[in-house]
């Protein structure tokens, strides 16, 4: 589901990958009896999908900031 979202939210293929495998890694350590419940403390991948979500949407905001202030400095001609 989160990767169908991230495609909407425009987010390359680079990216969903990287939060494929921060889920496949959680799931797969996670199912390790006790040794897994200690890493799923440290290991959230949801944090770390969110983060990668957070700087895309930063970058294109960004983005988008400055090509909007082109667009007025030069309709302002």
């Amino acid at each position: 589901m989160f990767h169908y979202i991230a495609a909407r939210f425009g987010l390359q293929r680079s990216e969903i990958f990287k939060m494929i495998k921060n889920v496949a890694i959680e799931t797969a350590i996670g199912s390790i009896p006790i040794a897994g419940d200690i890493f799923d403390a440290y290991f959230k991948a949801n944090m770390r999908n969110l983060e990668i979500l957070e700087k895309h949407l930063a970058k294109t905001e960004s983005n988008n900031t400055i090509a909007e202030s082109k667009n007025f400095s030069t309709m302002a001609k």
